[in-house]
């Protein structure tokens, strides 16, 4: 909480930080009327993406207890493969030119300034 506390000033993210469960719980079952196949591909596949991308970054960049960047997991991991500027430079969203995650921050938090 002590690096979101700027956030939890905004009236918005306090709504749904308080409402998060009932936002998920509203947001499934959405998807259960559209198609109940919906709520497994909606919630379960990201999460498994997400925990085969984190065991790859985790296994091959962090070789002998350092952080390592790695080209091949960083295209492949979308960006996060290119994972010791992460360690360096915790503030930077992007680590690599080709850092297609940062690219995507960065593009996101530009729309925000607007």
């Amino acid at each position: 909480m002590k690096y979101v506390r700027d956030l939890l000033r905004q009236d918005a993210y306090r709504k749904q930080t308080k409402y998060y469960w009932h936002i998920i719980a509203a947001y499934a079952g959405i998807l259960y009327l559209i198609d109940p196949f919906a709520v497994v591909y909606a919630y379960l596949a990201p999460a498994g993406f997400s925990k085969l991308i984190g065991s790859f970054v985790f296994s091959y960049s962090h070789r002998n207890r350092v952080a390592n960047d790695d080209f091949w997991l960083g295209i492949l991991t979308f960006g996060e493969g290119f994972h010791k500027l992460h360690h360096e430079k915790a503030a930077i969203h992007r680590w690599h030119k080709y850092d297609a995650g940062g690219i995507l921050i960065e593009a996101i938090d530009n729309t925000k300034k607007v």
